[in-house]
């Protein structure tokens, strides 16, 4: 006999991981160049560009929360009154791009996180340390400034990432600057 599973004998269903994380992810054109500085710095990749983004809070697994801590979750997001953060991506750290002035981004994820052990959702032991992975196995000792990117954050993201699947967008919430744009001319007499 070959292995074949015959008519009679039941396949075992394959249970891929499903995380749950909020993360940003850059626009298209910073995707891009992205890619390009991770092949000029000699990284072979098969993580998609599509998939390129920092995790702000890993939720765990997404089938143990119930619908309510779900919506529980997403409430928490769109109570935000986050402005969009700036950052500059400009270090090489090990297969990882990190950023320099990133207050405003631990200062948006400390709330994130504030808001939903208010709302009793349980979070796993997660230190935030912001980086964006070029690429994942054959981890590098390396440490080097790159060309800086410039990247102004402006929307929140969460999304079910199955293994070997990719992601799947859940939710979008947009950080929108809440200080208008005052005229400041001189009255012309």
């Amino acid at each position: 006999m070959l292995g074949f599973a015959s008519e009679t004998t039941a396949l075992r269903p394959v249970h891929r991981e499903q995380l749950l994380y909020f993360m940003i992810r850059p626009p298209h054109a910073l995707a891009l160049e992205i890619d390009r500085q991770r092949r000029l710095l000699g990284f072979v990749s098969k993580y998609p560009l599509e998939q390129f983004h920092i995790t702000l809070l890993p939720l765990g697994d997404i089938r143990a929360l119930s619908p309510e801590q779900l919506e529980l979750i997403r409430s928490a997001a769109a109570s935000l009154q986050a402005e969009p953060v700036s950052l500059v991506l400009s270090r090489l750290k090990k297969n990882a791009l990190a950023g320099s002035n990133t207050r405003a981004l631990r200062a948006l994820q400390r709330e994130l996180v504030r808001r939903l052990v208010g709302l009793s959702i349980p979070l796993p032991d997660y230190d935030f340390h912001p980086h964006l992975t070029l690429a994942y196995g054959d981890w590098q000792k390396r440490s080097e400034m790159v060309s800086p990117l410039h990247w102004r954050m402006d929307a929140l993201l969460l999304v079910n990432s199955t293994h070997g699947e990719g992601h799947k967008l859940l939710g979008c919430w947009e950080l929108s600057t809440r200080q208008g744009m005052f005229d400041f001319m001189t009255p012309q007499g």
